[in-house]
């Protein structure tokens, strides 16, 4: 790539992983070389972008954390499942074991793409079905103090939380047919990192 004369234009070269992995599988690894002929300053920068897979396996720091999906039953507890129909309402379950006391703790919940949060703010006949003598409202709040609902996660959070098991409860609706994965539930503690968990990730299919 030349340039002439003085210049203030950008230009991009590209070089997808496919053909780095030719190189490597060529057992040619050529260095990345930028130089300079003539007068003048050049400005660059090397990026290499890469992506990872999430880790679909449990993990545990200090916290164990496990999540089941089951048909919403108002009477109590539903049928454990991870294929539902289409217009299903699907009672998620988060349950977390603390080995001692843990202080400002951030939970989130990714959500299979074929699944819609349902909203328990708004004055809707869903509100009053996910009322049960169970749990009084559509959520058990355990030591979770604040819930955020968005399209593709649930965000919990707890300033204090006392040694042993909680539970997070809330409804969604299945929207969409299809195949679907969810990475799994992180809890972890917002000053010390060391302490953290991680359920294993989930798929759930929608007919």
């Amino acid at each position: 790539m030349a340039f002439e004369g003085r210049s203030t234009s950008a230009r991009q070269v590209v070089v997808p992983m496919r053909e780095l992995l030719e190189h490597v599988a060529a057992g040619v690894s050529p260095p990345l070389t930028i130089s300079r002929q003539g007068t003048g300053t050049v400005h660059y920068t090397a990026r290499l972008q890469t992506f990872l897979p999430d880790d679909t396996a449990a993990l545990d720091r200090g916290f164990r954390v496990e999540r089941s999906y089951e048909l919403f039953s108002p009477n109590g507890k539903g049928t454990v499942a991870t294929t539902f129909a289409a217009g299903d309402v699907v009672r998620v379950r988060v349950r977390v074991t603390l080995r001692g006391e843990g202080q400002y703790l951030a939970l989130t919940d990714p959500l299979p793409a074929g699944f819609e949060a349902i909203d328990e703010h708004f004055e809707t006949t869903e509100r009053d079905r996910s009322r049960s003598p169970y749990e009084g409202w559509w959520w058990t709040f355990g030591s979770f103090e604040h819930v955020e609902k968005h399209d593709d996660k649930v965000l919990a959070y707890a300033t204090r939380m006392s040694s042993g098991t909680h539970e997070l409860t809330y409804l969604v609706r299945a929207m969409t047919a299809g195949t679907f994965s969810a990475a799994g539930v992180t809890l972890e503690a917002m000053y010390t990192p060391e302490w953290t968990g991680r359920s294993a990730a989930a798929t759930v299919r929608i007919r």
